[in-house]
């Protein structure tokens, strides 16, 4: 992994004390402010600590960021931040585990427990977020996904869920934004509330939907609805079918229920990226923003699913 890494990269992650300089150059770019009373007076004490001259409130680089939580050096977390943006369907924790480490080949980067959790700590600053208004073609459906059932035992078989998927065209009928999200039920009143969260509340896109399906309120509210008919919701299917097929060859089918809501919003981060003919620095670089900006959670938030 070492010789991949390009020159931008290791001029400034390849030591802790330059992941340091960048996650403070990011976090204050106007300078260090003490969080507990604003003071820009503040001295770095022999822990490594901002200590505010004015309160005394000791605060790391780390403190109220998604970083905090595993004990790796921020080297390794900075390195599986860029092996996550330049693999362009993402990779697994069985793979990282199996990744060698820079400085010493005859070890791995990580052991499968610390990359199961980093790598589910990074998905949790993949949220996705609502479509900005741009009035064209947009298509919605319910489908079914299937993901691993979990029981007391492991592994049980698999269980049918159902997805919202919403899919945004260009004016050339390219895909352009996808977003992907688990909805408990099909009734009107949850599908209503989760499609209005997606589309950000604007009004007057032109939404199609296949015939009888639960969209029929579109109109009512605001939006010019259209019914699929003949060729049926094109974009919808393209991208539940890179869904499954990213399931299998990525994950090996290994979604669980517990967290298909990272998943669909790592795959929906990674697709929409593409949309963008992003870079794998580009991608990089919208990670590690979230990440320094995104909040904490703690190993039982991450274990349980909590967002």
């Amino acid at each position: 992994m070492a010789s991949s890494l390009p020159f931008w990269f290791n001029k400034r992650f390849s030591t802790e004390d330059q992941c340091r300089a960048s996650i403070r150059e990011l976090r204050w770019p106007e300078g260090f402010r003490c969080p507990g009373c604003g003071s820009e007076r503040a001295r770095i004490n022999a822990r490594g600590l901002f200590r505010c001259q004015v309160c005394q409130k000791q605060t790391s680089e780390l403190s109220g960021t998604a970083l905090t939580g595993v004990r790796v050096p921020l080297v390794t977390w900075f390195s599986v931040l860029w092996v996550m943006s330049e693999t362009p369907s993402g990779i697994s924790a069985s793979a990282l585990a199996k990744l060698p480490d820079p400085d010493d080949d005859e070890q791995n980067l990580v052991s499968y427990k610390t990359a199961w959790l980093l790598l589910h700590k990074i998905r949790g600053v993949m949220q996705q977020t609502s479509l900005e208004p741009s009035y064209g073609r947009i298509e919605v459906s319910v489908e079914t996904l299937d993901v691993v059932e979990l029981g007391q035992f492991g592994r049980q078989g698999k269980k049918a869920i159902q997805v919202l998927v919403v899919v945004k065209e260009r004016a050339d009928g390219t895909t352009g934004w996808a977003y992907l999200r688990q909805v408990p039920d099909r009734g009107p009143e949850t599908l209503r509330r989760c499609l209005m969260q997606a589309l950000g509340g604007a009004t007057g896109e032109e939404i199609w939907s296949n015939p009888g399906s639960e969209f029929e309120w579109l109109g009512e509210a605001g939006y010019r609805h259209r019914i699929a008919t003949k060729m049926g919701l094109l974009s919808v299917n393209r991208v539940l079918e890179e869904v499954r097929v990213w399931q299998v060859r990525t994950h090996w089918g290994e979604m669980s229920e517990k967290h298909v809501g990272a998943y669909l919003d790592e795959f929906a981060f990674r697709f929409n990226h593409q949309c963008r003919g992003s870079s794998s620095k580009d991608i990089f670089e919208d990670l590690v923003d979230r990440v320094i900006t995104g909040k904490p959670r703690t190993l039982q938030e991450v274990i349980r699913g909590e967002a």
